[in-house]
């Protein structure tokens, strides 16, 4: 039987043709394992050569000119208070950690200052170089961001001293610190390996602090590790890093009793209304007798976070209506009655009663004793009807037209008529007026 092929060819032809196209695609394959061969091995050389710890071309100095080593300190102590400023975890690196183990101080032949700033994962990393960025520019550096290495590069207008910021952070969750920012760590593998991974256990805080430029360098304050922090931040409206900041603030309030009692100390109301914040706010000491578990105002600083996170910008409006309602009701009923209103009154326009002229257990009388009318007799006061009439006769605003302000306020926000202002009244009076949530926030 004869075969039949294409074309009318003999097998002879087909076989001979075949054998020169695989010729020709043998020659091709070799030739293209030839071209990638030598591009992989061009990149393997440029990985190794560019993370070799020799071989520099910078051509060494034995000394560092001392008016040059002195400008790099001052831009690293600037660089230093920025990152303490927003509370940012920070290690030194490479040259500048040697120079602090060995001397204190920036090695003689340095040419720059190396810090590695600690991220979470989650964080936004553009936004926090972006800002970070903007503050070392107003401490009068040129300032640099590098693509390619992903680091802020700072530079003394006086003798063009550098100092170098790295970003890094547990990127995948697997315990090992990634650089989180630039394209070299990610096409140069082998570089990226061998020079810019180490174990996160490294970077746990709180961290020591150690000498150096004259200044305790490192992010030793900070009290919560990132489990801790990670809890308040669930619970609350704040970001790790702003938790921090709040507690430096805290802190700052009795840095005694922080060095006594360690990073939780219950603090006194008057230590806490020292808060420059908190100062123009008539109602501040009643804000933190509803926020302190003992209603005296006295608060540790998971309740101080507790506060501050509901007073912040962040906090929705039904958590400030609520709050909100909790410092109106004075009797702590569940109620606003008339009385709740007229002491409202008194707080927003009675200097006296606010603290200028009454003790502070005068006007906790006033507070706590001047009872809604439930149909059961009042209770006694401190101060007599009379002596609280006198308080406001020596205002512009007369205790009858107190009166009647709580009253037209009773009779507009009353929608079940009871007589008082219940929880869902008061939620829907406030959810409609303009500028509430600016009254109840603080920012710090």
């Amino acid at each position: 039987m004869n075969l039949i092929f294409p074309n009318d060819i003999s097998y002879t032809e087909f076989k001979a043709k075949n054998r020169v196209y695989w010729r020709i695609l043998t020659d091709r394959f070799w030739k293209w394992l030839f071209i990638a061969g030598f591009i992989f091995g061009l990149y393997i050389w440029i990985n190794l050569r560019w993370s070799s710890w020799y071989g520099t071309e910078l051509e060494p100095r034995c000394q560092v000119p001392a008016d040059e080593l002195e400008d790099m300190r001052t831009i690293g102590r600037q660089t230093k208070d920025i990152l303490d400023k927003h509370n940012m975890t920070y290690v030194l690196g490479f040259g500048s950690l040697w120079g602090a183990l060995r001397t204190g101080d920036i090695l003689p032949w340095d040419i720059d200052i190396d810090l590695f700033v600690i991220l979470d994962r989650n964080s936004d990393i553009m936004g926090s170089i972006e800002f970070l960025m903007g503050d070392m520019k107003e401490q009068g550096m040129d300032v640099y961001y590098r693509g390619w290495g992903g680091i802020i590069q700072g530079y003394s207008p006086v003798y063009h001293s550098q100092i170098d910021l790295s970003f890094w952070c547990d990127y995948y969750g697997s315990g090992t610190m990634h650089r989180c920012s630039g394209w070299e760590t990610y096409i140069f593998w082998a570089n990226h390996r061998s020079k810019y991974i180490f174990p996160a256990r490294l970077v746990k805080t709180p961290l020591p602090t150690m000498e150096f430029i004259n200044s305790l360098m490192g992010q030793g304050t900070s009290a919560y590790d990132q489990s801790e922090l990670a809890e308040f931040q669930d619970l609350t409206y704040f970001t790790k890093r702003e938790v921090l900041h709040v507690h430096k603030r805290f802190g700052e309030l009795a840095p005694e009793k922080m060095k006594l009692h360690g990073r939780n100390p219950t603090l006194a109301k008057e230590d806490i209304l020292a808060l420059p914040e908190l100062a123009a706010n008539p109602f501040k000491e009643r804000i933190l007798e509803v926020f302190s578990d003992t209603g005296d105002g006295h608060m540790n600083f998971e309740q101080f976070l507790d506060m501050m996170s509901q007073l912040s910008s962040k906090a929705p409006l039904e958590t400030k209506i609520d709050f909100a309602f909790k410092i109106y009701d004075f009797n702590e009923d569940g109620q606003i009655c008339e009385n709740d209103l007229q002491k409202v009154i008194l707080f927003l326009v009675q200097p006296a009663v606010t603290g200028a002229t009454l003790s502070g257990d005068e006007r906790n009388q006033v507070i706590k004793n001047k009872s809604c009318r439930t149909g059961n007799k009042k209770e006694e006061t401190a101060l007599s009807d009379s002596q609280i009439n006198d308080i406001v006769r020596n205002s512009v605003i007369t205790d009858d037209q107190i009166k009647k302000l709580a009253g037209k306020v009773i009779s507009e926000m009353d929608m079940d008529d009871d007589g008082s202002i219940s929880y869902l009244d008061f939620k829907h009076g406030m959810s409609k007026l303009n500028g509430f949530e600016e009254s109840f926030k603080v920012t710090l």
